[in-house]
């Protein structure tokens, strides 16, 4: 640690989920020497974009792939890791530097008084000044986006009120705050609106983000090219990771697939191909799902809202127009014609992409999907509705097609 009479400051960007944070992450990390020739500095020596394995030692749950990846499933492990990369930060901790940590991880995955005090704490053993930074989105928008990444990453089942109870620490952001406010004190954690306008104009994000951290202003001219960074699914990939994944899961493990590897094969080459395979809408909750959770989360939002000042911004967030898929064309054929044969046609094209998927591979999927006892395809709109799944015409036609497009 430096001089006590030193103050070494670190705005700790802590999210949360789905309001932009890889787009910023990437702008961060694009701009390393832009940042520091400003005086900003950057844990360079973690490579993962969103820095989560700083956040590992002290998350609530030690059991993801993650944490197996880093060896952080136990209190040594843990401990191990924190060591490792607390030494890092001290070997380029200089006088009266000012550094920027993004990571979401720090919103979603530590999730208690004891974890929020725990992280704090080993990060003041560093920094003199600890600011937190975190961005809300509307509980109605970001439950179909968080959906579509957890879809991205095996899960197998259909988007309902059970989907969100289950993930209510995500949701309820009266309570996210006040964790680390309690911690910080209020004048610490910066509370920002995430408007839906931002997905469309990355740039008012990004200006946003800026004036908020005091970063420098043309920090805004160098942003990611391409495609969007850490994009939704489209509704028909998604459709058709719904109706692949338990078979996948299952393949996977019978190849002696550890999680961790799992979890690259959904985000680090599924979600890729299929975002070049089936581009379009992503997908929006139906109109009942949105009242139903608009309503949970009203009057939470509207006492968020008055505690942090209950200005024209926060007034726009609580009032944004609801983004419900009102048109059922959106989903329900789609789902039919993933049944009916988009499915199998997907997988002849996933052939190859990856070492896991051989056309042996491919066609036993395709078998355990055309199998009466085999996973179905589950329906958005209505999960308990009567299942679908490829045709045997459809399968056969795939399995054709297959030896003699990938060999």
């Amino acid at each position: 640690m430096i001089g006590d009479d030193t103050v070494t400051e670190l705005m700790l960007h802590i999210g949360t989920r789905k309001t932009g944070t890889s787009f910023l992450q990437q702008v961060l990390m694009d701009n390393t020497d832009t940042l520091r020739q400003a005086g900003w500095w950057q844990p360079d020596f973690i490579d993962q974009l969103n820095k989560y394995p700083l956040v590992l030692p002290f998350t609530d749950d030690r059991k993801s792939p993650d944490h197996h990846a880093f060896g952080a499933m136990d209190q040594a492990g843990a401990q191990a890791l924190a060591v490792s990369l607390g030494e890092q930060i001290q070997s380029r901790l200089e006088p009266s530097q000012r550094w920027i940590i993004s990571s979401e991880s720090a919103g979603s995955r530590v999730v208690s008084d004891e974890s929020v005090g725990a992280f704090l704490d080993y990060l003041a053993e560093y920094f003199t000044k600890i600011t937190a930074v975190v961005y809300l989105r509307r509980q109605d928008f970001l439950v179909p986006s968080m959906y579509s990444q957890h879809v991205k990453e095996g899960v197998a089942s259909g988007l309902s009120w059970t989907y969100c109870e289950r993930r209510m620490v995500q949701l309820e952001h009266g309570e996210l705050c006040q964790r680390w406010m309690r911690r910080l004190g209020p004048d610490n954690v910066r509370v920002r609106p995430y408007l839906e306008a931002y997905k469309a104009n990355s740039k008012l994000l990004l200006d946003d983000f800026i004036a908020t951290v005091g970063l420098p202003p043309d920090l805004g001219t160098r942003q990611p090219t391409g495609k969007r960074v850490n994009a939704g699914l489209s509704v028909e990939a998604a459709a058709f990771l719904l109706a692949i994944n338990a078979a996948l899961r299952t393949e996977a493990a019978q190849a002696g697939m550890p999680r961790w590897q799992m979890r690259h094969l959904f985000l680090g080459v599924m979600a890729p191909i299929l975002g070049e395979l089936a581009p379009g809408p992503s997908i929006k909750i139906k109109p009942t799902l949105g009242d139903q959770i608009r309503s949970y989360f009203r009057t939470q939002n509207e006492q968020l809202v008055s505690t942090l000042g209950d200005n024209a911004e926060w007034r726009t967030w609580l009032d944004q127009p609801a983004g419900d898929a009102t048109d059922p064309r959106d989903l329900q054929p789609m789902l039919s014609q993933i049944a009916n044969g988009r499915v199998a046609e997907l997988l002849v094209d996933l052939a190859g992409a990856d070492e896991f998927f051989t056309a042996r591979r491919i066609a036993s999927i395709l078998s355990r999907l055309a199998d009466p006892a085999g996973p179905v395809v589950v329906d958005l709109r209505a999960p308990d509705a009567h299942p679908m799944r490829p045709t045997k015409s459809a399968v056969q036609r795939a399995l054709r097609r297959l030896p003699r497009q990938r060999g």
